[in-house]
């Protein structure tokens, strides 16, 4: 899935997972998660947002580097050192940074929301990230 097809007309490019530990915050609460949901942070019921924060590294700069988020519910905003990146509210969900990047370390925020069907419904659906994320680099 994650893999380039052999195709002349696929678009060719290099992906990096980015995995490991990144910070939630919401309301107040503060904690490092590897897993990028609600219920994993143990918000139940929860009608809002939760910001997720992790420091990646670029090594070069000049080449084309796109965030691909994989699974998302239900919308996201993506933030690259402070400046607004991009919102999704369905698929897919990918985010050119490239124009946001400089060598060395960069911050990566993405702020994940949920509709109002939980307060409302008094229903506990999760949201989150729920696939991969990963960047891209090279293709188009």
């Amino acid at each position: 899935e994650d893999a380039p097809s052999a195709s002349p007309l696929q678009l060719r490019y290099t992906e990096r997972r980015i995995a490991g530990k990144w910070l939630a915050s919401a309301r107040g609460l503060k904690r490092e998660t590897a897993k990028l949901t609600f219920h994993e942070l143990g918000l139940h019921e929860y009608s809002g947002e939760v910001s997720f924060t992790k420091k990646i590294r670029i090594g070069k700069t000049g080449e084309k580097v796109s965030l691909r988020l994989n699974d998302v519910r239900d919308y996201v905003y993506v933030y690259v050192n402070g400046k607004f990146a991009g919102a999704r509210l369905w698929a897919p969900y990918t985010f050119e940074l490239t124009p946001f990047l400089k060598r060395g370390e960069n911050e990566l925020v993405l702020t994940v929301g949920n509709m109002l069907e939980n307060e409302m419904e008094r229903t506990d659906s999760d949201a989150g990230v729920f696939g991969t994320v990963a960047l891209l680099y090279g293709g188009e």
